[in-house]
Parts: structure tokens; sequence; C-alpha cells
């Protein structure tokens, strides 16, 4: 589904985009092969807090108003890979959370395997109609030293509190750094969530749990490649998830099929959706929510999607050189 977004559309996108590890449901569809733990992302709708904030969603507003106009005005985009910087600030409680540089540094490989086509799921033909739709987002990040403390918060909440100097560790440079924490547990489940476009700088970036941060260490299957970052990245950058959080829904990709749902697991090619068109569902997106071994690509309109938030006026241009 391919249309613009309106006013009463931001109030249920403007959300606090967060994914979760679940027991996976005893039945499954046929077209899923069973796994002990599912992805699930949900979108926590903050409609009180939009109400309180309304500077949030006049700046959400803009931003996807200007989206589209960069994302097909090309002339505006840069053509040649982009170079960003990562803070890694990682929040231990215990002795295992305190992960070291080189499951960091695996992190940031993964990263930029995934954004570059350079994982080995991106080259060879994976027989599916998809393939000619891999696209590369030309995207790099360059890691800042890494930074550590020590804290007494053995689970955190979605409130930021380890964003501050008071309880974990402050942002550094937010306006121009994607910064990232990692934390030894988050309640509910979550494996990670992210702050979407237009909100306060001073909690801008991702969260992440250790057991699904990078691809060595204390990654824990069937989150173990990386590719939590890589879908929480999509979301920081704009992307929604493939399915657009309804059925059948919009995520504002022309070159995306319409997806019923989320898929979970490792889905069986394949997966035909009963939205409009009966399409096979693109099951391998990044912006799906299956595991981490079964996901690999993005698509041409997502790239632009995400490359133009760095164009002349798009909202992470200062992030970008």
């Amino acid at each position: 589904m391919k249309t613009s977004i309106s006013v009463v559309s931001l109030f249920i996108l403007f959300v606090l985009s967060s994914c979760t590890k679940q027991e996976q449901p005893s039945t499954v569809e046929a077209s899923i092969a069973p796994t002990s733990k599912a992805r699930t992302c949900i979108q926590e709708a903050l409609l009180q807090q939009i109400k309180k904030d309304p500077v949030w969603l006049k700046r959400y507003t803009a931003i996807e108003n200007f989206q589209p106009q960069q994302a097909s005005a090309k002339i505006y985009l840069p053509t040649d890979t982009i170079f960003m910087y990562v803070q890694v600030n990682i929040c231990y409680n215990n002795g295992p959370s305190n992960i070291t540089d080189a499951q960091v540094i695996s992190q940031i490989g993964s990263l930029n395997a995934d954004y570059n086509g350079t994982n080995p799921e991106f080259i060879p033909d994976d027989l599916t109609i998809y393939n000619p739709l891999k696209a590369k987002a030309l995207i790099k990040c360059i890691l800042l030293p890494i930074k550590r403390r020590l804290v007494t918060t053995s689970s955190w909440t979605t409130a930021n509190l380890m964003k501050t100097a008071a309880s974990g560790i402050a942002p550094t440079r937010p306006d121009s750094v994607l910064n990232i924490w990692v934390v030894n547990n988050l309640s509910g489940g979550l494996l990670a969530y992210t702050q979407l476009p237009g909100g306060p700088v001073a909690t801008e970036g991702i969260v992440i749990i250790d057991e699904a941060f990078g691809t060595i260490g204390s990654v824990v299957a069937p989150f173990n490649k990386g590719r939590t970052l890589i879908h929480e990245m999509g979301h920081w950058l704009n992307l929604k998830h493939i399915w657009g959080d309804a059925p059948c829904g919009n995520d504002f990709c022309g070159d995306t099929p319409l997806h019923n749902t989320a898929n979970y697991g490792v889905p069986i090619y394949p997966h035909y959706s009963t939205c409009t068109g009966t399409p096979i569902e693109m099951t391998q997106n990044f912006m799906d929510l299956v595991d981490d071994v079964a996901m690999y690509m993005f698509t041409p309109n997502q790239v632009s999607r995400m490359r133009a938030t760095f164009g002349p006026g798009g909202f992470r241009e200062a992030y970008g050189f």
C-alpha cells in the first residue's frame, strides 16, 4: 500500500519502537519453521507523551512531509558512501554484561556488512523473486572509543535512565553521533528499543541488551548475527516495519510487498500474503521480525528513504559525512 501519511496516522506512527523476545507458540503457521524464541517488535503508542509534547509531534510531521520529496529527488541524495560516528556506551551490572571490545567490534562489522552488501547472503542468488531487489545502503559506521560504567541497575525500562550521567552514561554529541547503550537486561523481555525521529536530542539513540549485540561473546541465538541493531538502526533512519504496523499496512516503500503482519522464526519460502494480490511476502527483509539468520536485505526504496535522512535539510544531515 503506497499512500501519503496523514496527521491522524502520525498519532499511530509516532511511537517508541522496541523489540522483545518471547516464547514461540506451540502451534505455528505451516510456513514458519519452529524456533525456541521469536523476535517481536512492538509499537508502544505514547499518546499521552505526544499530547504533552506538541514540539515532537510537529517535528515528526515535518520529517514525514519532507521525506518523500527527498527520497524522490535523487539529486539531493549522497551518491557515495555515507560515514557516521557511533558511540557505544556499556552499562554493565555483572561480569558477562561487561562485554569485550571484540564483541563491540563484531557488531560494528555486522552493521557495516549488512548496510553495504558485503554480508554472505547478499551476493549469491537466494532463489527468490526478490533477489534483484537487494540494495546497498552505502552507510558505514566508525566506532569512537568505547565507554563503560559499572551500574547498580540490573534491569532497565524504556524511561531512558541509562542515558543519564546519574544512572548510566550521558550521550556523546547526540546531535551528530549515533549513541548506542548496551545493557544487561530490559524489562518485559525487550531486546532493544529506538527513539524515533523528532524526539528530544538528549535521549537520541538506541538501547540494546548484550545478548543481542554483536556476533561473539555473550550473544545468544537466534539473535546472534548482530541484526537486532540492523533493524533498530533502520527505525532510527525512519524505516517502518515492512507490514506497516497494521494488517496489509503501509511502510511507505513502493517496492516492498503487502504483508499480513510480522513473520517470525525462519519462514519457509514462498510465504504468501492474503492481502490484495496475494503477493509472496519479503520475509528476508531487515524490517520484518524473523530470526537473524533469516533476514539479510533492504530494498532500493528503503535505501532511498534512509539515505534521504542525510541529505540537505534531512533530520540526520548532521550525522553523515
